[in-house]
C-alpha cells in the first residue's frame, strides 16, 4: 500500500478459511448493498485533472469479504485510479500472489482509459510461478503462483481500472475469516467501501484504530452485511524515521474468531505436526554438540548449522504464503533450502534431540499485533522461543546474517504469541540498549608533506549494524568490490571528493560464528585550498551525513532501536605543519541523547573523539522540537574542520 496503488492484498491471500467445496462464483458480486455507482465515478473521474500536488487519485477503493455457509471465502477488490502527472514505474503493473489448488483467481477485470477517451482492455494477464528461475526450482514450495496483470498506456491522464474476484477454495486453518480495512493512503481517495458478508447469526469481532467510524450492520434472510464507507480519506504524509503505516492510519479490523486461545487450537495442531523424531535429525544434532555440556553453546551450534545459508539457503517466503503443514525435515537437509516455517521446525527438532525444550513463536516485523484481537493474518514472522529460567530467549534462524543472542532489528519490542498445546503466551520481546547496537570506526591517517592524506578505518558493528555492514559487504563482494565502498565516501565526505581505495579487508561476512568487522584503507587528495597552504580536514569522515529534520512533524520518530555511533581518529601530522585552527570541544547531554565530540594536540598527533548516542527507541512528538534543536547543532558542530598550515 506504501509503494503501489494495487499491490493492496499480498498480505491477505493465503491467511483465509475455507472448506474443499470447488463452488464457484462466476460473477463479481453485486446486490444494492455492495454496489457503488461506476458510471458516475468515472464521469468524475475525466473531470479532475489536478488534486494538490498529488501525482494520482484514487477515485474507488473497494473490497469485499464474503464467507459462504460452507466455509468457502470470496475476496473481491475493486480500484478505479486515475493518473495526474506522468509517473515512471510499474504503476500499471498488478501483481496478485496465491497458492495454487487452495485459491483460485476466478474473475479479472482491468482496462485503461486513455486521456483520449479509448477503452484498452489489459493485453497480458498471465500466471506464472514467481520462484522458476534459471538458478533455482523450489519445488517444495510448487503450489505458490504469482498473477500478473499489465495495464496499457499508464501516463497523465489515464484512468485505471482493477477489479479481481479470488475464491479460497480451502487452507490449512479451518473456520477463519479476518482483515483489515485501511482508512487512509499515501494519496486521496476519494471513495472508499468495504463489505463483510456472513451466514446470518455467524459471530464477528471488530475493533478500531485512531477512527470513530462504526460498520453499520445489514441483514437479508440468509446472510449479514457489514459495511464500512469513508469519502475524501485523510492523505498519511510520509515522513523519514516514520511509525510504520499500518500502526499510524485509521483502519478497521475484524475476525471471526474471539480470542488467542481459538487461534492457537487451530494453528498448534498443524505446526507441530512437524515437530517429530527423525533418527537423521538426532542423530545431526548428536555430532554437532559432541562433547559440549553447556545449554547455551548447544542452541548456538545448532541456532548457526541453521541460519548459516551455506548450509540451508533460505527461500523468501512470507509465512503463511507457503501454507502452515510443515515439510519433513531430513527433507529440507536434503534439499538444502527452506523458508521461514521449515527452518523454524528444523531448529525445534535438532533442539528436542539433546533434550531442549522449545517453542513456534509468531510475530509481526513491521507492526505490532493486537493482544487483544487474534489476528493470523498480522502474524508474519514465525521465531523460536526457549524457556530459560527466567525468561524467553527468542531466535530467528531464518535471518541469515544475524549472529546467535541477536535478532532481526525490527523484531525487537513486538509482541510474541507463544503457541502452546494448552493456550499460548503472549510477550513482548525485550529491546536492545544503546550499547549492544552500536558502531565503532577506528581510525589512523598521515598527512604527507604536499598535504595528501593516507587514512585507514576499522569498523566495529555491533547489533543492528552488524547485520547491515555484513548485508553491504555481501553486495560489494558480489559486485564490484571498490565500487560501493567509493560512492559511499564521495557521499558522506563534504571536503574532498577526490577520493582513492587503496584497499579493503574483511572478514568473511557469510560467517555467523563470529563478529564482523572490516577495514579501509584509501587517500584524500587536493586539500590545499588557497595559496597559503592551508589544508583542511574533515576528521568525520564515516558517519554519514544526519537528515535535517523538517520544523513541523505530524508523527512520533521511530528510530526501531537505540544507537550509538563513535568514532576515534588519530591524525599524524609533519614536523614542518602545524595546527592553524582547531574546533572546541563539545558535550551536549540529555535524558534520551548525547553528543561529544573532541580534538586535542600532542606531539604532531591530532586526537579526534566522538560519540553520538540516542538512547530511546522512539522520540515522541511532543519532544520533537527539542530534539530537532539538538540535531540542528550536532550537524553545525559536525561539519566543523581541522585546518593546519606549513
Amino acid at each position: 500500500m506504501k509503494k503501489s496503488v494495487f499491490i493492496l492484498i499480498l498480505i491477505i491471500l493465503s491467511l483465509n478459511a475455507c472448506t474443499t467445496s470447488k463452488d464457484v462464483s462466476q460473477q463479481f458480486i453485486d446486490d444494492p448493498i455492495t454496489r457503488v455507482d461506476e458510471e458516475k465515478l468515472l464521469n468524475k473521474a475525466k473531470t479532475i485533472d489536478e488534486y494538490y500536488d498529488y501525482p494520482m487519485i484514487i477515485l474507488l477503493e473497494k473490497i469485499i469479504y464474503r464467507l459462504k455457509p460452507n466455509g468457502q471465502m470470496i475476496l473481491e477488490v475493486h480500484q478505479i485510479t486515475k493518473m495526474l502527472k506522468d509517473h515512471k514505474g510499474a504503476l500499471g503493473n498488478s501483481f496478485i500472489y496465491f497458492r495454487e489448488g487452495y485459491e483460485n483467481i476466478s474473475k479479472v477485470e482491468a482496462y485503461t482509459i486513455t486521456k483520449d477517451n479509448q477503452k484498452i482492455d489489459a493485453t497480458e494477464i498471465t500466471t506464472r510461478s514467481p520462484f522458476n528461475n534459471h538458478r533455482v526450482k523450489l519445488k517444495l514450495y510448487k503450489d505458490i503462483k504469482v498473477k500478473s496483470i499489465a495495464l496499457p498506456k499508464v501516463e497523465k491522464g489515464s484512468i485505471l481500472y482493477l477489479r479481481y474476484q479470488m475464491e479460497m477454495i480451502y487452507s490449512d486453518i479451518n473456520g477463519l475469516m479476518e482483515g483489515e480495512f485501511y482508512l487512509a493512503n499515501r494519496y486521496p481517495i476519494l471513495k472508499q467501501k468495504g463489505v463483510i458478508i456472513v451466514p446470518k447469526g455467524k459471530p464477528i469481532y471488530f475493533k478500531k484504530h485512531n477512527t470513530n467510524i462504526t460498520p453499520t450492520k445489514h441483514s437479508t434472510r440468509t446472510e449479514d452485511f457489514y459495511v464500512i464507507k469513508k469519502n475524501k480519506s485523510p492523505i498519511i504524509q510520509n515522513e523519514p524515521f516514520q511509525p510504520s503505516f499500518q500502526e499510524i492510519s485509521p483502519k478497521i479490523t475484524f475476525t471471526t474468531f474471539n480470542n488467542w486461545n481459538e487461534l492457537n487450537k487451530k494453528i498448534y495442531p498443524i505446526l507441530s505436526a512437524g515437530i517429530r523424531n527423525e533418527p537423521q535429525i538426532s542423530e545431526l544434532a548428536k555430532k554437532l554438540t559432541s562433547g559440549i555440556t553447556s545449554k547455551k553453546k548447544k542452541i548456538e551450534i545448532l541456532y548457526n548449522f541453521v541460519t548459516d545459508t551455506r548450509n540451508i539457503t533460505n527461500a523468501a517466503i512470507p509465512f503463511g504464503m507457503g501454507g502452515y503443514v510443515p515439510n519433513l525435515s531430513s527433507e529440507i537437509l536434503k534439499n538444502k533450502y527452506s523458508d521461514a516455517r521449515d527452518k523454524v521446525i528444523l531448529l525445534i527438532n535438532l533442539l528436542k534431540a539433546v533434550d531442549i525444550p522449545s517453542n513456534i513463536a509468531l510475530s509481526n516485523e513491521s507492526y505490532n499485533l493486537d493482544p487483544e484481537l487474534p489476528s493470523l493474518k498480522t502474524l508474519n514472522r514465525i521465531l523460536i522461543a526457549i524457556p530459560m529460567k527466567n525468561y524467553y530467549q527468542f531466535l530467528d534462524p531464518h535471518s541469515a546474517i544475524v549472529r546467535y543472542g541477536f535478532l532481526p532489528g525490527a523484531n525487537y519490542g513486538k509482541y510474541a504469541v507463544i503457541l502452546s498445546s494448552d493456550k499460548p503466551i503472549i510477550k513482548k520481546i525485550p529491546t536492545v540498549t544503546s550499547q549492544d547496537n552500536s558502531i565503532t570506526y577506528n581510525s589512523s591517517s598521515q598527512l604527507s608533506p604536499d598535504g595528501e592524506l593516507h587514512y585507514k578505518t576499522s569498523f566495529i558493528p555491533k547489533g543492528t549494524y552488524e547485520i547491515n555492514e555484513r548485508a553491504n559487504m555481501i553486495k560489494i563482494l558480489l559486485k564490484n568490490r571498490f565500487q560501493n565502498l567509493h560512492e559511499n565516501y564521495k557521499q558522506v565526505h563534504e571536503v574532498s571528493k577526490d577520493i582513492k581505495l587503496l584497499d579493503f579487508n574483511s572478514s568473511d561476512p557469510f560467517d555467523i560464528n563470529k563478529p564482523f568487522q572490516y577495514d579501509v584503507t584509501f587517500k584524500i587528495s587536493d586539500y590545499t585550498t588557497n595559496k597559503d597552504s592551508i589544508v583542511i580536514i574533515q576528521p568525520e569522515l564515516h558517519q554519514k551525513k544526519l537528515f535535517s529534520f523538517s520544523k513541523h512533524r505530524f508523527t512520533d520518530l521511530d528510530f526501531t532501536l537505540p544507537f550509538k555511533v563513535i568514532s576515534k581518529h588519530k591524525i599524524k601530522i609533519p614536523n614542518n605543519w602545524k595546527a592553524h585552527s582547531i574546533p572546541e570541544s563539545i558535550n551536549i547531554s540529555a535524558p534520551h541523547w548525547t553528543y561529544t565530540r573532541n580534538i586535542t594536540i600532542s606531539n604532531h598527533i591530532i586526537t579526534y573523539y566522538r560519540l553520538l548516542e540516542i538512547k530511546v527507541s522512539t522520540i515522541q512528538k511532543k519532544d520533537y522540537t527539542t530534539f530537532k534543536t539538538f540535531i540542528d547543532k550536532v550537524i553545525k558542530y559536525d561539519k566543523q574542520t581541522i585546518h593546519l598550515k606549513k
